[in-house]
């Protein structure tokens, strides 16, 4: 599903990662860990091909950062469902159109775009806020509309960045304890974070960014 391969990235003559190998299989459900700073953010920007390595290869699904072009960029984005800390929801739109907009934008039929909203947003609890705006909405509520944004693609992968940050920790779990179930229905599921009272909460397969590499660790030393 997603493979890194000798990669090697530097930013502005400042090393992030050096000769890093790492894979990860369809349908896994993976933590990337580490201080903050080091790293986490990039790399999953490097599995969206938002940065491309400096040298070696990222292979996501059939794309690949040695040979995908700019102008074909999106079809890339279409498969994947990408979740950030701050939301990033348009205020001025409804749940319902938050979800609708991202779909349309990757050219899906009115009917189509209708159906995948409604059964995102129940799928994620929301369903009862279709029309509440997100400053109508808690900051739990906000970040399972994100996700029921990327899950209405039915993308073959998320990449959630730190999607706990801004919360609380019972919301915290129920955010992870969500994104437990996508990934049991089969979708591959990516979390960075620094919260290692949820990946002890939800074991799961860790990979830590220390001293510019990865490396696997067992989730009963954290």
């Amino acid at each position: 599903m997603i493979d890194c391969s000798n990669v090697s990235f530097a930013f502005d003559n400042h090393v992030v990662f050096t000769d890093v190998n790492l894979g990860v299989a369809k349908s896994e459900f993976v933590y990337i860990v580490g201080e903050t700073g080091c790293g986490k953010t990039t790399l999953l920007r490097l599995f969206y091909m938002d940065l491309l390595p400096t040298t070696g290869v990222v292979k996501v699904d059939s794309f690949s950062s040695a040979s995908l072009k700019k102008k074909k960029l999106h079809l890339l984005r279409r498969k994947l469902g990408i979740i950030f800390q701050d939301f990033k929801l348009l205020e001025d739109r409804s749940a319902f159109d938050n979800i609708t907009f991202a779909l349309q934008a990757v050219g899906n039929s009115a009917r189509d775009m209708k159906m995948r909203a409604t059964q995102a947003l129940t799928q994620v609890g929301l369903i009862h806020r279709k029309n509440s705006m997100p400053g109508e909405m808690s900051g739990g509520e906000q970040q399972r509309l994100s996700i029921a944004r990327a899950i209405a693609k039915d993308p073959v992968a998320i990449l959630a960045d730190e999607p706990t940050g801004n919360l609380d920790p019972a919301t915290s779990a129920d955010i992870v304890a969500l994104l437990r179930r996508i990934n049991l229905a089969g979708t591959t599921v990516i979390v960075a974070t620094h919260n290692y009272e949820l990946i002890r909460k939800f074991p799961g397969r860790t990979i830590m960014i220390k001293n510019y590499k990865c490396e696997e660790l067992d989730p009963k030393l954290l």
